[in-house]
């Protein structure tokens, strides 16, 4: 859609350089934040999803909007911040549930850090479409 309307105002080998961009961009990969109370913090992840072309951010929220604004430290977007989260597809989600019903219905696999598991980051199979929850 952004291509379509930059398509105008930008030269042929510019629009074919985003057009290759873009089909390189990597579905296999999501990240999930939950509770995010720093926006600061969500704009350097899509910033760093951005620049390692990853396509989906999940944010959950336990907390009613009211609650969530009273807690949140807004951040606005600065000049490094501009552009990255346009380039993202963002879903927000009000509970575990339904966000995990999506992610998995979509084909992916959860990866979290939990301590007690025993389990390595070296053990998980990178070959497999997988959401890195933080939170």
């Amino acid at each position: 859609l952004h291509l379509k309307i930059l398509s105008q105002f930008i030269t042929a080998s510019r629009k074919a350089k985003m057009e290759e961009l873009t089909k390189a961009r990597c579905h296999s990969v999501a990240v999930l934040l939950e509770n995010v109370t720093d926006m600061g913090n969500e704009n350097a992840v899509a910033r760093t999803m951005d620049a390692l072309g990853f396509h989906y951010l999940h944010r959950l929220s336990h907390q009613t909007s009211q609650a969530r604004s009273s807690v949140i430290r807004k951040k606005p977007p600065t000049r490094t911040d501009a552009g990255s989260k346009k380039w993202l597809t963002m879903s927000s989600w009000n509970t575990i549930a339904e966000c995990m019903h999506h992610v998995r219905t979509n084909g992916f696999k959860i990866a979290s850090a939990c301590p007690h598991t025993g389990t390595s980051i070296y053990d998980i199979d990178v070959n497999q479409k997988l959401v890195f929850a933080f939170g």
